[in-house]
Parts: C-alpha cells; sequence; structure tokens
C-alpha cells in the first residue's frame, strides 16, 4: 500500500471515528434524560405490578439499542490530517472506538466462556427423581406453564436455575434440595417456572446486549439492574401467589436458599443467556 493510499486509510478512519464520538456522546446525555424520565415514572408505579415496571425498564432498553439509529448527533468536524502528532496517524476518537471494540470483544468473549461452562455443569448433572420431577410438573401446571420442563440435579454450589430457551432445564443445587422441606421446595420451584413462564431467558437478552454496548455508560447499569429486580419480583409475587404462603414464610425460603449458594452469579449469567 503507498503512503497516499494509507493516508487516505487513516483519514477515512478518523472521519468514521469522529461521527460515532459525535453519536456517542449525544446518545450519553439523551439517555441519562431518559432514564432519570423514567426513573421518575418507576418511583410513581412503586405499587403497581412489578412486571408492569419490567416492561417499562425494558422499553427503555429497546430504546438504548435503537438510539443510535435516530440520535441526533453534532455535524462531524473535519477529520484529522495525517502528519500530525497523533500515534499513528490516528485521532484520539479513532483510538477511542478501537478501545471500544476490544472491549466489546472481550465481554462477547465472556459470555461464550459462561456458556461453555454452563454446558459442562449440564453434561456433569444427573437427572432429578421422580418425585422432584413431579413437583416440577405441579408447579408448570399450576402457573399454566405448556412446556415440558426438565430438572436436573448438580453438586455445583450454586443457587437454582433455568436455562435453554428452546428446551427449557431447571437446575437444582442438590445441598439446596437436601435442605429444604416439601412447602418450601415448591416455592424454589413456582419461582423458577415462572421465569420459563414470562419468557425471561428470551427478554434477558435485550439489557444484556445494552450493558455490552454502552460498558462505559453508568445508565446501562442502572437498567440492567432494575430489569433484573423486578423480573425477580414478579415470580416471587407469582410464587408467593401459586403457593399461597406469607411473606414471612417466602422470606424465610429465600434466605435458606441464598445461605446454600456461594457461587450463583457466573452461572446465573451463563443461564439467562443460553439457548
Amino acid at each position: 500500500m503507498s503512503v497516499r493510499q494509507t493516508d487516505d486509510t487513516v483519514a477515512t478512519i478518523n472521519a468514521w471515528s469522529q461521527t460515532w464520538a459525535d453519536l456517542v456522546g449525544a446518545i450519553l446525555w439523551q439517555s441519562t434524560l431518559l432514564v432519570i424520565a423514567v426513573a421518575a415514572v418507576a418511583f410513581v408505579m412503586r405499587r403497581t405490578s412489578p412486571r408492569l415496571r419490567f416492561w417499562l425498564w425494558q422499553i427503555v432498553a429497546i430504546k438504548l439499542l435503537l438510539m443510535p439509529f435516530w440520535t441526533f448527533a453534532p455535524t462531524a468536524a473535519p477529520p484529522a490530517v495525517p502528519g500530525r502528532a497523533d500515534l499513528l496517524g490516528l485521532s484520539w476518537q479513532s483510538w477511542l472506538l478501537g478501545g471500544w471494540c476490544v472491549v466489546v470483544t472481550l465481554q462477547i468473549s465472556r459470555l461464550a466462556w459462561q456458556r461453555v461452562r454452563l454446558s459442562g455443569l449440564l453434561e456433569r448433572a444427573s437427572p432429578a427423581d421422580g418425585r422432584v420431577q413431579q413437583l416440577v410438573g405441579d408447579a408448570a401446571e399450576k402457573l399454566g406453564l405448556r412446556c415440558n420442563l426438565r430438572a436436573v440435579l448438580t453438586e455445583f454450589d450454586c443457587s437454582p436455575f433455568v436455562c435453554g430457551i428452546l428446551q427449557p432445564v431447571l437446575v437444582l443445587p442438590r445441598d439446596v434440595l437436601n435442605s429444604l422441606d416439601e412447602t418450601q421446595l415448591r416455592q424454589v420451584l413456582l419461582h423458577e417456572v415462572a421465569h420459563v413462564k414470562e419468557r425471561d431467558l428470551v427478554w434477558n437478552w435485550l439489557p444484556e446486549i445494552v450493558r455490552i454496548l454502552y460498558f462505559f455508560h453508568p445508565a446501562a447499569y442502572y437498567v440492567n439492574y432494575r430489569i433484573g429486580l423486578e423480573r425477580e419480583v414478579s415470580c416471587d409475587q407469582l410464587a408467593m401467589s401459586a403457593s399461597a404462603a406469607s411473606a414471612a414464610d417466602y422470606a424465610d425460603t429465600l434466605v435458606k436458599v441464598a445461605s446454600h449458594s456461594s457461587q450463583p452469579a457466573a452461572l446465573k449469567a451463563a443461564a439467562a443467556h443460553s439457548g
């Protein structure tokens, strides 16, 4: 490649990067205002259904994903002229874009590794016995779930979770299973079945993609947090209603499950994004 071609390529990259940086700057302040406004609305709606607030924040996540296509950014300034003091002729915006690409790639690789880890756990898991599978079937029937939900047991130290969009699997740690009486087990199973019924394994992708693309933006993490919070509260509400448990009894069950689960985060993340 000739020097002239190299200079033209660098100038083109700088121009693209300048446009990208201007767009990101516009998205940052516009999305921050949006999240603040929706947080105020969610506060007013704090006594309404958590599933309603869940969808309110999901709409924000969709808006963040669509923002690059309809955000109004300032007109891009002329690209940097090759030969200036910039390293390799690239502008700071180009290096910033390169760094963004690297971090996004690393996060996608992390998700892929978590998926491999989850696959290994499922391969080592054993099918649940007839009693547990019958309880899972009862929970599915109570919540009106019409798919076949398979239950497996694992020796891994984690909290119960569901995974698999097309063929859902409910994973129960053996230690947690042995620590619960039948009433508490029914409550746990109802909670996990509720995630499948509400198609949370599908919708969990939206906030996760937002977090990956906007890893530099605190608002993305807040949206992700609020979606996760409302999702769990909604499933807790369904489980309590179906089991006719009191808030105190249900809270005792949650505490008992949490006390036996020291490593839930990684597997939860992997399960949430498995197909």
